[in-house]
């Protein structure tokens, strides 16, 4: 009797638990269904193409421009046209015959419009891409970082700083001098805590040269710093007879990232003995090959002795 009372209790609270989660199943359905029935903003990146005239440039081929892309329309139909859209698919190829600018939100339009009728664009930045005036001369350049970097003794830059895109089209109404191979950004003074540091950053004004309007993100690395100790054997790139040092090898004692610690050994250096003109029997060390991660290289000893070994 006991027993079948026990069972009835348990039936009765998995058939309170069965009901719960069926109307919470079908409440959150309705709300999903609701939500994506309502109208929605998002946010793409597109990469448009742009076909710079052959009167306009002196450079074959096409430039890219990053294009922030915001679509508006209904969940359903926003889900649906994300969902499909890859990589390959958000790059634009953007033509004009016009003298002066080629329209992309034009060209994104066009695009959008063809793959889903009932999403609306409202914001395309870039919206266009300039040459101004009737610029008769355009090239890629690169990009010249130039900045300041503030840190606690702890954390370290741990690798070459990066922008994206790394060049830009410049254009002008004359002739581009071969000299102008950068673009220089504006100087910035940066900090962090110890976090890699990812920003837009602007450029130095060039007389009489328009710079593209593509927003540009410098990415400086920053991580935790440790410091290393290692042997590395001396060698001479001033002779072609064979060398005796004494010592053999130097103690190298330098800055790295935590990260690098094990990528960093002895052949990452080149310890090369300088002969002195007083024509001394010493050579004084110097670093000639270190990697672009290491910082604060100190060494021991500063001078080796050395002669020449018979054949």
């Amino acid at each position: 009797m006991e027993a079948n009372n026990s069972f009835k209790k348990k039936l009765k609270s998995n058939s309170k638990l069965f009901s719960f989660l069926l109307c919470f199943f079908i409440a959150t359905t309705i709300w999903a269904i609701n939500a994506l029935n309502k109208e929605h903003r998002s946010k793409v990146n597109f990469i448009a193409n742009i076909n710079v005239p052959f009167s306009k440039t002196n450079e074959s081929g096409k430039q890219e421009v990053k294009a922030t892309v915001y679509l508006k329309g209904r969940g359903f139909d926003l889900a649906k046209f994300l969902f499909f859209l890859s990589k390959k698919d958000r790059v634009v190829n953007c033509t004009s015959n016009a003298s002066d600018k080629i329209d992309i939100r034009a060209a994104i339009v066009d695009f959008i419009k063809n793959k889903e009728s009932a999403i609306t664009v409202e914001e395309v930045s870039p919206s266009f891409f300039a040459l101004q005036g009737k610029m008769a001369y355009s090239k890629k350049v690169g990009i010249t970082v130039d900045y300041q970097l503030s840190l606690s003794s702890i954390y370290m830059q741990s690798a070459k700083a990066l922008c994206s895109p790394d060049s830009l089209l410049i254009s002008s109404e004359s002739p581009i001098p071969d000299s102008i191979t950068s673009i220089t950004m504006l100087a910035e003074n940066l900090k962090s805590d110890g976090a890699s540091i990812s920003k837009e950053i602007t450029f130095k004004k060039l007389r009489n040269i328009y710079i593209e309007p593509t927003p540009v993100i410098l990415t400086v690395p920053v991580e935790s710093a440790t410091e290393k100790i290692i042997k590395v054997p001396v060698t001479c790139n001033q002779s072609n007879r064979q060398l005796k040092f004494i010592p053999s090898e130097i103690t190298i004692q330098c800055k790295l990232p935590i990260s690098k610690f094990e990528k960093t050994i002895p052949a990452s250096f080149t310890a090369n003995a300088k002969f002195n003109d007083n024509g001394k029997s010493k050579a004084v060390i110097e670093i000639i090959k270190k990697p672009e991660w290491v910082e604060q290289v100190k060494w021991t000893p500063a001078s080796v002795d050395y002669f020449h070994q018979n054949p």
